[in-house]
């Protein structure tokens, strides 16, 4: 029996989460692994350890365990293997989870970097990711447009008809791309070093997590031409991110594809966000004195870059906003 602290435990099990997937993929895939005094998990395309010694090993469905943490009022619980169960224990109640001694999941094919293969991170990687990851493609037909392309000298990503770069210097031996679903956690869990092997993309956060993400070197479209464009200026409304806040409570019904719409016709901009409960729409103010054109933006990202940057361009056929640390470009329609 192993006394642990209920809310440094839930903690620890959180950070992993990215590794585990809703469907068990591949054996054990949906379970907390905990052997040699780590917790892991593994979807076949991130992997996460961390140090967490429970005092026993083998594989626990992960929904039910983090439940039960989140709804149990003890500081303290009692942790000991039943049969073929986790038996959780606190002052006046106990709970049992099913439990597999014998740990499948797949991680032995991942080996953790020694010490000096870490690399910091540029300060702003994480800014970077946070970004560019949302200009990826959800389209699995279109495998290269689905990755995050990291770059020596900057990160980016597109998806046919919106595009971002964030230049920086990242000491990779060369061009990585990692699926934009992998890269989802790295932005916001305080990743500070990096190491990269001949399949794995490894990241840890200053609490020891480890996330490997899983590369490939497929070649990645030169977006150049698409990023060097110039053209007439704009500059967007101050307070547009709230209304773009407000609009997401309907574009959000649709997870693969949390889209609102931009519409600017003479001295006005339009926004509106659809989804399948409802719709919301907010009319601003500009400057501008050209034909109608329309493009669709993640509210998220829109956010994001409006932070930043509220001056654009626009050509014919394009909206570009360079805001110094990135460029982001999106088709338009007239």
């Amino acid at each position: 029996m192993k006394t642990m602290n209920r809310k440094e435990w839930l903690q620890q099990l959180e950070l992993v989460q990215p590794g585990l997937s809703t469907k068990e993929l591949i054996e054990q895939s949906t379970c907390f692994v905990f052997e040699k005094g780590f917790v892991k998990t593994f979807n076949d395309e991130i992997a996460c350890t961390l140090a967490c010694d429970i005092g026993i090993e083998g594989a626990v469905q992960a929904k039910p365990l983090l439940e039960l943490l989140k709804k149990l009022p003890e500081e303290t619980v009692e942790v000991q293997l039943g049969d073929k169960q986790l038996l959780i224990q606190g002052e006046h109640r106990k709970a049992g989870i099913r439990m597999e001694s014998e740990v499948f999941l797949d991680t032995e094919q991942i080996e953790t970097p020694k010490e000096d293969a870490w690399i910091p991170l540029p300060p702003d990687f994480c800014e970077a990711v946070e970004v560019v990851r949302q200009t990826a493609s959800q389209n699995d037909s279109e495998f290269v447009l689905t990755c995050v392309h990291i770059h020596p000298e900057y990160v980016e990503a597109c998806n046919n008809y919106q595009a971002t770069r964030f230049p920086l210097k990242m000491k990779v031996s060369s061009s990585i791309l990692v699926r934009h679903t992998s890269m989802l956690h790295v932005g916001s869990l305080g990743i500070m070093d990096f190491a990269e092997d001949s399949s794995w993309l490894h990241f840890r956060n200053p609490m020891g997590l480890v996330i490997s993400c899983r590369k490939y070197e497929d070649e990645f479209p030169d977006m150049g031409e698409i990023l060097n464009v110039s053209g007439d200026p704009i500059t967007l409304p101050s307070d547009i991110e709230g209304a773009a806040s407000t609009a997401q409570i309907f574009s959000m019904d649709n997870p693969y594809d949390d889209q609102i719409q931009i519409t600017i016709s003479r001295n006005k901009l339009r926004l509106k966000g659809t989804g399948e409960n409802g719709w919301y729409s907010e009319t601003k103010k500009l400057e501008y004195d050209g034909p109608k054109i329309q493009f669709r933006i993640a509210p998220k990202l829109l956010k994001e870059i409006t932070k930043r940057q509220h001056d654009c361009e626009i050509t014919r056929d394009r909206l570009k906003i360079d805001g110094g640390t990135f460029i982001y470009v999106t088709a338009l329609n007239t």
